[in-house]
């Protein structure tokens, strides 16, 4: 598929995001919670589950004005502090932009990956202008309200989720074999129209 309907529809939801106080609010209070030495999250935000580097928070919806689609948001941090510089935006993203560009290649590839991932920044307990920078993508299980189970046991990338109505959906969630995936250019997350700047 043309990964310039992925791509757009980060462009569309950007604004949507920004102007959603209180899910800036969780976003900016997940990066300075997780982050601080005592490592405490926002009650508002859901823990939706953790890897070997990195955790993923729900931090609420937001509906995508060009067909009405409820979007559920999930906030992927990686345990490691990263730090965005805007002078030198590839210093210490690359676990993010590896990432997100395989996310874009599933799509290109019709493997059903989130309905947007994008590079995400915001405040981290850092002086300005230095910031916490992390993935910003679909919470496919609607906020833990549909089951999700992975398909294998090692290196699983691929989950099968189950809908209300019994129908079962499988999800391009956890990229692990970069090399299998149509390449495309992960830099591009950093420009301004794809990253979204937490205020």
């Amino acid at each position: 598929m043309p990964v310039e309907e992925y791509l757009g529809r980060i462009e569309r939801l950007k604004p949507v995001v920004l102007a959603d106080a209180d899910i800036c609010r969780g976003i900016n209070g997940t990066f300075e919670g997780l982050y601080s030495s005592e490592g405490i999250t926002p009650d508002d935000v859901l823990n939706l589950g953790e890897g070997v580097i990195s955790q993923v928070y729900g931090v609420g919806m937001i509906v995508d004005t060009s067909d009405g689609r409820e979007v559920y948001l999930a906030l992927k941090l990686f345990r490691s502090e990263a730090i965005f510089v805007p002078s030198e935006p590839h210093l210490g993203t690359e676990p993010m932009t590896r990432d997100l560009a395989a996310y874009a290649g599933a799509f290109i590839a019709e493997r059903n990956p989130p309905y947007f991932s994008t590079l995400v920044t915001a405040k981290s307990g850092w002086n300005p202008p230095l910031r916490g920078c992390g993935i910003l993508t679909e919470d496919v299980s609607m906020g833990k309200t549909r089951e999700l189970k992975p398909i294998g046991e090692i290196e699983v990338e691929d989950y099968v989720r189950t809908n209300p109505d019994g129908s079962k959906e499988v999800f391009f969630l956890d990229p692990q074999h970069f090399g299998r995936l149509p390449s495309f250019n992960g830099g591009l997350f950093l420009e301004d129209r794809l990253r979204i700047d937490i205020p």
